[in-house]
């Protein structure tokens, strides 16, 4: 039966850091007796940082069994596609500045030799 995945709590990476929470798995197969079957399954994802991710094989329990693999990514926190571009632009800034320098160094050593 597929349960829905609720998550709870705050992550450090979206608060501090300006990541972006991406929940892969809305609902998980989960195998269970009925009596044992949850209605939820919580996600606590308080200690998730900045490229952390949360696997089905961190939400073990032995009430219930996840049928996904172990490696399956149930939620994490990426990059912010705006924070990649402002990170892209300072380097090409910088890379920039050097390029005028490294030219000028070039050039000077020209003069010198043709002296």
């Amino acid at each position: 039966m597929d349960i829905p995945v609720q998550l709870e709590g705050a992550a450090p990476g979206v608060l501090i850091s300006g990541g972006v929470l991406r929940l892969n798995k809305r609902k998980l197969r989960v195998k269970a007796l009925p009596a044992k079957l949850p209605d939820l399954l919580t996600v606590d994802i308080s200690s998730l940082e900045l490229g952390g991710k949360i696997y089905t094989s961190e939400l073990k329990n032995d009430d219930y069994i996840l049928l996904h693999p172990d490696n399956t990514v149930v939620c994490q926190v990426r990059t912010a596609r705006a924070s990649i571009l402002a990170t892209e632009e300072e380097t090409d800034a910088e890379e920039g500045a050097e390029g005028d320098e490294a030219t000028e160094t070039t050039a000077g050593a020209d003069a010198k030799s043709e002296e």
